[in-house]
């Protein structure tokens, strides 16, 4: 959906970069098993939690219909009843996404991390 939303912004003339498209090298590192993209995927997943909660919860007391425009063209608009579902969707999307990450057999996919640099201890096991 982000790439589709900068592409139709390039139509406009106008260049904008989707947060949303950082999702192409999370699930790339995904795809590879690397324990960091894991650990951004985590992070980020988090935010779009409190994002869908944020979102569903401001819809439950508001009763205007979700307009989407672009550049005063309006492209399509949503009921609130509507938003609302899709909104608790997407919050339940993203925890279950939670969940499959932090299942030990997924993790076990992943490895471990490699270990952190720690200066004081690699000065301790230098020989003297």
């Amino acid at each position: 959906m982000a790439a589709a939303d900068a592409t139709v912004s390039l139509y406009f003339d106008t260049l904008t970069l989707n947060v949303g498209m950082l999702g192409l090298p999370i699930a790339y590192g995904l795809v590879k098993r690397r324990s960091g993209w894991r650990t951004v995927a985590l992070i980020w997943n988090w935010i779009g939690i409190a994002g869908a909660a944020l979102t569903f919860g401001l819809l439950l007391f508001t009763n205007e219909p979700i307009i989407y425009s672009r550049h005063q063209t309006v492209l399509f608009t949503i009921s609130n009843p509507v938003a609302e579902v899709l909104a608790g969707a997407a919050l339940l999307i993203a925890f279950w996404r939670w969940r499959v990450l932090i299942r030990p057999s997924v993790r076990s996919l992943f490895g471990s991390p490699p270990p952190a640099f720690n200066p004081i201890a690699s000065n301790l096991d230098a020989p003297s």
